[in-house]
C-alpha cells in the first residue's frame, strides 16, 4: 500500500489516500470531488507507508 497524493489543478490542497495503485488514487479523488476526469495540470505522487 502507498499513500498517494492527488494535486488537482484549481483545488487548494491534495487528495490523500491509502491505496494499492495510482488509478485508484486517482478515481478516489474524483469521486470525492465530484469530478469526472483530472484538469489539465494535475499530479500525482506518492510514498511507502509502513504497511507491507
Amino acid at each position: 500500500m502507498r499513500l498517494f497524493h492527488v494535486h488537482i489543478s484549481g483545488v487548494a490542497g491534495p487528495h490523500s489516500v491509502i491505496a494499492e495503485a495510482e488509478q485508484a488514487a486517482i478515481d478516489d479523488a474524483l469521486y470525492t470531488l465530484g469530478l469526472s476526469e483530472l484538469p489539465e495540470g494535475s499530479s500525482v505522487t506518492s510514498e511507502q507507508t509502513g504497511d507491507t
